[in-house]
């Protein structure tokens, strides 16, 4: 007897927090901002730093590659 008014329980639990669970997230988007957005937002400015750091590490990588290219002549040239 005591499990079913324990298993009765915990149904109504869980109803209740989905039911605040949808009421805040309704509040929340009746604030103007829509969570979609807001991250959606995060998303794109997190790709649009990532992508300036993949160009800076491109940069640097073929400034290297010149540079390791340049020595080698270089040692060519101190060879002959």
């Amino acid at each position: 007897m005591n499990y079913q008014k324990g298993n009765g329980l915990v149904w109504t639990t869980l109803v209740i927090a989905i039911i605040a669970l949808i009421l805040a997230w309704v509040a929340y988007n009746r604030t103007g901002v829509n969570i979609e957005e807001q991250v959606q937002a995060e998303i794109n400015e997190a790709f649009a730093e990532l992508n300036i750091e993949l160009d800076t590490l491109e940069r640097q990588i073929r400034e290297g590659t010149a540079d390791t290219l340049q020595d080698g002549a270089d040692e060519v040239r101190t060879d002959e």
